[in-house]
């Protein structure tokens, strides 16, 4: 955590990235089976639930991943509650359940949500149900929650995540994303990081454009 405190980390992919550090324990956790979270909470006092579905092949209904979403932060919640030390429990939702609307606004607070209703018909299927499983999920449960914009920067994962594939398109020449990257600015994933460090502490926070 870049303090010298140890953290368990719940995993959901193959790799054992990072399990060679004495201060990070990884275990096997999957969205759909929240119980499997239950043993990475023990003796845990905070909470990072960064975690969230996404079907990139379209194969799964909006209303069905929406579901698993919320059903999947209610179980952490539920495991949290079970193991008896956890006392506070930092959410990492998304721009995209704040920023979509019909009108634009050049400024955004707490108070604003994305219009479901208006991201089914004009986004692309697995980009809807990505935005509104995060709107639903944010509105379902009350937590201390940290609203990332788009995300760069560094990563593990074997292919190039969306946020870095979007932070790229004027030079990938991807057109599509270029009206996002006229509204919706950018926070590099070491400041989000050290907002969640800091939200553990705190309280409710939207990260801003890194400058």
């Amino acid at each position: 955590m870049g303090n010298g405190r140890r953290a368990p980390l719940a995993d959901q992919g193959p790799s054992s990235a990072g399990q060679q550090d004495e201060k990070l324990k990884i275990f096997k956790a999957d969205l759909s089976s929240p119980e499997s979270f239950n043993a990475a909470m023990e003796g845990c006092r905070r909470v990072l639930h960064v975690s969230a579905p996404m079907d990139f092949q379209d194969n799964e209904p909006e209303a069905v991943l929406t579901q698993r979403s919320v059903d999947g932060a209610l179980g952490i919640l539920k495991s949290c509650l079970r193991s008896k030390t956890v006392k506070r429990v930092v959410h990492t939702s998304s721009i995209s359940a704040m920023c979509f609307k019909k009108e634009n606004v050049e400024m955004m607070d707490e108070s604003y949500w994305t219009d479901v209703d208006y991201v089914r018909p004009e986004l692309n299927s697995y980009v809807s149900s990505y935005a509104i499983s995060k709107t639903e999920t944010e509105k379902a449960v009350y937590f201390v929650t940290i609203i990332p914009l788009i995300v760069v920067g560094p990563f593990i994962c074997p292919k190039m995540h969306g946020s870095t594939r979007s932070a790229l398109a004027p030079i990938f020449g991807k057109k599509d994303y270029y009206k996002l990257l006229i509204y919706v600015a950018t926070v590099h994933i070491d400041d989000l990081a050290r907002a969640m460090i800091f939200l553990r502490e705190k309280g409710d926070l939207i990260v801003p454009q890194t400058q």
